[in-house]
């Protein structure tokens, strides 16, 4: 009997605390690719998880619902539950899919019983249902017991002996019930859902000290609590009422150039929504895999890195290192020697590697240029930022402070020239970004070639870790505003590599119109085009993200009305004539 006490009294204390112990190894999951054949797999370890929790108190933590029959009773400020004799408690029956060796354990104390006051479990386990047996007390002298049921247990009632002739109105007091069993510790979400979705995973919602991979789009609308989330082409909605709470979060990011066109914004592309509550207690992380080695790529992050926050694979090096393998290269853009030397070439500085380890290399709400040295092992960095320094409002609105040159000569071709980044993980439309009369009205994004210009309070949306150029005539700060992005939302092509040259903003750059917006020449409303002040008549062509061409026209001089027999969606609308050449972005709608 002693030994089987201890036995029940090692399973009470790993239910206790909720270990999650893994029985062969760690797994480590790095390339999301190989996700949905990892979780099947026998690398994917198996973990003790506490799924149903009940101590009777106001705890967040207690899951497992109950009913009170006959007199058992919750009263505030009492430690469990009370159960008189002939009183009785029924749990909530779950399902063991995914679970196995599961265990219930029953912790009990008795208070002035008398021969015969006895407490009844009617279980239903893998050998039978509804089966009767007594739990306690045993003949011994103690007065708590923690009762283990083993074989698979799913339903569980506690009853208490009606009273004998002898009764001293003694009574049981239930201070914990919980059942655990053992699961793979990862588990993955596919599709689109809420967190609680359990057909959504793989392997059930993972809670508590299991890890959730998300190639899907999850909604979180309630306290969810987890070891480790990790995001690779999906998205994650933390709703108002909703409360993410992991020890890390781990976002997956390639950026790869989009080929033709810009394109409709897709949910592959909002990555972290936060409106309610996000809590990491340990370290937020972002995967960033570089398209080609030895290339120059326009990037930011929604957190502040230093160089400790670097993946410990790899070095900060400077333009005058000649060496080869891990090393990494950033430069800045110096826009007051752009001023100064009112030229818009070598203005571009390959920073100096930092002397501290605490040293800020990328500063949240900056834009950098960044680049692999050519012989490195990986062309996927991490890069991380602990819980005490993460941005009390990551995720959220935010600010991008601007610093112009304190020059006094100006050229205004060469003043005021920034390089942004988004400060959000989630897409960021330019119709988020308050109107400033120290801003010039546009955002300039390098195209592979040149410089194009977006006009701020637009559908157009930056994706994350985008960098963008903005021109100043004074210092400032770009205000974010939140709000829903719109069905029109057109998402900006990013992931191009600068050239050798170091192209910089303001000399060719191409103008793009405002979404659905008056132009000089060009206007849509609906899915009707309308065209004035041409001087010779032309060819009007539409073009869908694909890059075909699905409608063409030709049109007369002066003013023209065309009806588009086109379905809703983002288009491009290429007006040509003799002496004249637009090209016009626009989405039509129903």
């Amino acid at each position: 009997m002693k030994k089987k006490h201890l036995r029940v009294f090692r399973h009470m204390v790993v239910g206790l605390f909720c270990l999650m112990v893994p029985f062969a190894f760690q797994a480590q999951v790095t390339n999301p690719e190989t996700w949905s054949t990892f979780v099947q797999s026998d690398a994917n370890p198996s973990v003790i998880d506490t799924f149903r929790w009940q101590l009777f108190t106001q705890a967040e933590r207690n899951n497992w619902k109950y009913i009170l029959k006959n007199g058992a009773t919750v009263s505030e400020g009492q430690q469990g539950l009370k159960m008189p004799l002939s009183s009785s408690v029924a749990f909530e029956k779950y399902s063991l899919s995914c679970y196995e060796e599961v265990h219930m354990v029953v912790g009990v104390t008795v208070h002035s019983l008398v021969p015969g006051d006895t407490l009844y479990a009617v279980f239903s386990n893998n050998l039978g249902i509804n089966k009767r047996g007594a739990l306690c007390p045993f003949p011994s002298k103690s007065t708590h017991y923690s009762i283990g049921l083993k074989n698979g247990p799913y339903y569980l009632e506690l009853l208490a002996s009606d009273p004998g002739g002898t009764s001293e109105n003694g009574y049981f007091q239930i201070d914990s019930v919980y059942s655990y069993g053992t699961i793979c510790q990862y588990s993955l979400f596919s599709g689109q859902g809420n967190w609680n979705d359990t057909l959504r995973w793989s392997h059930l919602p993972p809670l508590r000290y299991r890890s959730a991979l998300i190639g899907g789009d999850v909604e979180v609308d309630s306290v969810i609590q987890c070891k480790q989330v990790s995001l690779s082409g999906g998205s994650l909605h933390i709703t108002e009422k909703g409360h993410l709470v992991a020890d890390e979060l781990i976002l997956y990011r390639t950026d790869f150039p989009l080929t033709n066109t810009d394109k409709a914004l897709t949910s592959a592309d909002n990555l972290l929504a936060v409106v309610g509550k996000l809590s990491i207690t340990k370290q937020l992380s972002v995967c960033y895999t570089f398209p080609e080695k030895g290339k120059w790529y326009f990037l930011s992050f929604p957190f502040d890195v230093s160089i400790k926050g670097i993946d410990k694979r790899f070095q900060l090096k400077d333009g005058s290192f000649s060496g080869k393998g891990n090393y990494l290269y950033v430069q800045v853009y110096d826009g007051d020697k752009r001023a100064r030397n009112k030229k818009a070439t070598g203005n571009w500085t390959v920073l100096s590697p930092a002397v501290s380890a605490d040293e800020l290399v990328f500063e949240k709400g900056k834009g950098y240029l960044v680049s692999l040295d050519a012989a490195a092992s990986d062309n996927t960095l991490t890069f991380s930022v602990s819980s005490n320094n993460i941005p009390a409002d990551f995720g959220k609105t935010s600010t991008i402070p601007v610093r112009v040159s304190s020059v006094v000569d100006i050229d205004e071709a060469h003043y005021g020239w920034y390089l942004c980044g988004n400060p959000l993980p989630s897409p960021l439309s330019l119709s988020q970004i308050a109107s400033d009369p120290a801003l010039d009205g546009n955002i300039y994004l390098y195209d592979g070639t040149d410089y194009k210009s977006y006009p701020i309070g637009s559908d157009y949306v930056l994706p994350p870790f985008a960098a963008f150029f903005v021109k100043a005539s004074s210092d400032t700060e770009i205000d974010l505003t939140s709000g829903v992005l719109s069905e029109n939302a057109v998402r900006l092509k990013t992931g191009y590599t600068l050239s050798s040259s170091g192209v910089e903003p303001g000399g060719a750059i191409v103008h793009s119109s405002r979404l659905q917006e008056e132009t000089k020449d060009c206007m849509i409303r609906g899915k009707e085009l309308y065209l004035s002040g041409l001087s010779v008549g032309g060819l009007v062509q539409v073009v869908d993200f694909m890059g075909r061409i699905v409608y063409h026209h030709s049109v007369s001089p002066g003013s023209s009305v065309l009806s588009l027999p086109l379905p809703a969606g983002f288009y491009i609308i290429n007006i040509v004539t003799d002496s004249y050449r637009a090209q016009h972005k626009c989405v039509l709608t129903q």
